[in-house]
Formats: C-alpha cells, sequence, structure tokens
C-alpha cells in the first residue's frame, strides 16, 4: 500500500512538472517573439512610407566630387538626413549626409567619393534617414534613382 501512494504522487509530481516545464518554455518563446516584433516595429513605421525625395539633377565637379541637387516634395515624416548610393556597375559607395529637409525644400550637396570612380559613375540614388525610436538612424528604401 505504501508503493501505491507514492506512485500516485509521483504521477501528480510528474504532471505537475511537465505542466510547469510547458508554461517556462511558452513564455520563453513569447519573449523571444516579442523582442523580435517590437524590435521590427521601430523599422515599419508610417513616416517610412509618406518620404517623396527626388533627384533634380546631378553632375560631376572634378575627379572626386560630384553635385547633387535633391528636392523633398509633399509628404510627412521627420527627416534626419539623406544616404547617397553611387554605383558604377561593380561597385558602390554610400555617403550618409545629416540634415533637416523640409517639405517642397531643394538643396544641393557637394559629395567627395573616394572608393568609386567619378568617371565610371552609372546610377545615383537617394534614400531618407530616420531617427528610431530607440535614438538609431535607420535607413529608408531609395526614393529615386538618377542614370548618368
Amino acid at each position: 500500500m505504501f508503493f501505491k501512494e507514492v506512485k500516485g504522487v509521483s504521477t501528480i509530481v510528474s504532471t505537475v512538472v511537465i505542466i510547469l516545464l510547458s508554461i517556462i518554455g511558452i513564455s520563453f518563446i513569447m519573449v523571444i517573439v516579442f523582442t523580435i516584433i517590437r524590435q521590427g516595429s521601430e523599422k515599419i513605421d508610417l513616416e517610412t512610407l509618406t518620404f517623396d525625395l527626388e533627384i533634380k539633377k546631378a553632375s560631376v565637379l572634378n575627379d572626386s566630387f560630384v553635385e547633387v541637387q535633391v528636392k523633398r516634395n509633399s509628404g510627412e515624416g521627420k527627416l534626419v538626413g539623406l544616404a547617397f548610393v553611387f554605383f558604377n556597375g561593380q561597385k558602390s559607395e554610400i555617403i550618409e549626409e545629416e540634415l533637416k529637409l523640409e517639405e517642397l525644400q531643394e538643396k544641393v550637396f557637394v559629395l567627395e567619393l573616394k572608393e568609386v570612380n567619378v568617371d565610371d559613375l552609372e546610377e545615383i540614388s537617394v534614400a531618407p534617414l530616420l531617427k528610431g525610436i530607440s535614438g538609431e538612424t535607420i535607413t529608408c528604401n531609395i526614393e529615386d534613382n538618377l542614370e548618368f
């Protein structure tokens, strides 16, 4: 009779342990999933969808300098800078410029290329830079391209 009671208690204990381990496992997975969702949600914001940038013109100044005129068309969002991508067919160079560019405002940028030869440029692209909730700078999708 003593062994039967111990077996009954061990069945209850093992069931409780299995339930507790299941709850701990589910909690652990939920923490990981919510962390990933929270980090990803910072990058998915309506501001990233309302920017409209346009490269009006670009010209080569000399061996390593390019002048690019950018216009911000209508669209809301707190722009903190621009990322310029220069592509020569094989490699690219990214130059980030911090600035505040209001809606319908234009600005001319003189940028120095160090990795890509100016004579071989095929395309210039521009993308907006935003400040995320955590304070980090987020590069959005490319808004406009200009082929040479």
